[in-house]
């Protein structure tokens, strides 16, 4: 995905390509001094850097188009929209039509680390990645750092599933991980055929499975692979309650 204005492209100046933060290095050549830019796991990034955007799941959104637009305006960590991990798991054109990315969708952005840091990850066990490093050309958006503490880090995919049973999520994980940060489990969807299907806000009431979903898939992929879950709450008790009695 790129964009280049006719008058850049017209103009003596090489163009700026706006769409993915990338600069030609005859044009501003002190890009080409930057760090390789740290990767860090879902839950370190939010514990200890300051300000970090997140991009919640949204249904028909968060496709790829819409995740790469978000990345430009300093949302560090984006989600798929829910995939249904049966269906992901044993059929190509469910994975065709449901997961797609780029090597230039994930950002790449100058942060703060916490002063107090909020904790590190509960698990001491090294984030494991099954990606392999591929080109790419995202840039921060300014070549300096605003501070002298800044550090410069790539962001993360995280892709979220929802699964009735653990052998479909972790066999879901093992097709999707070489292109994402993480997984999270959709234990909030509120929806009537999500709960009669045993996904989404019907899990609430399945606390072993979920255990046991989070349990089978990091056997399959190592303890160190980031797995999330996603839950729904309400101020109102009533309303909690609804979603784990219909």
């Amino acid at each position: 995905m790129s964009y280049t204005n006719n008058n850049e492209a017209s103009s003596s100046k090489p163009p700026r390509n706006v769409m993915t933060h990338s600069y030609d290095a005859e044009e501003d050549p002190s890009f080409a001094e930057l760090p390789e830019p740290l990767v860090v796991s879902p839950s370190n990034l939010l514990a200890n850097y300051e300000t970090i955007n997140v991009l919640a799941p949204l249904v028909r959104c968060s496709k790829l188009p819409f995740r790469h637009l978000t990345s430009l305006y300093e949302t560090h960590i984006t989600h798929t929209p829910m995939i249904l991990a049966e269906e992901f798991s044993r059929s190509q054109t469910a994975r065709i039509s449901d997961f797609s990315t780029s090597v230039n969708e994930r950002g790449v952005f100058w942060v703060e680390p916490r002063k107090t840091p909020l904790g590190q990850s509960a698990s001491t066990t090294p984030r494991r990645s099954y990606q392999t490093s591929k080109p790419h050309n995202r840039l921060p958006p300014t070549a300096q750092p605003p501070t002298e503490d800044s550090q410069l880090v790539r962001g993360l995919l995280l892709a979220q599933f929802a699964s009735p049973n653990s052998a479909s999520l972790a066999d879901a994980a093992e097709l999707i991980a070489p292109y994402i940060d993480g997984l999270d489990i959709n234990c909030g969807c509120p929806q009537k055929w999500a709960f009669h299907e045993g996904i989404g806000c019907a899990l609430l009431r399945k606390p072993e499975l979920v255990a046991d979903m989070i349990r089978v898939t990091k056997d399959r992929m190592g303890w160190g692979w980031p797995v999330s879950i996603k839950i729904r709450i309400d101020p109102e008790e009533q309303y909690v309650l609804l979603l784990t009695s219909k």
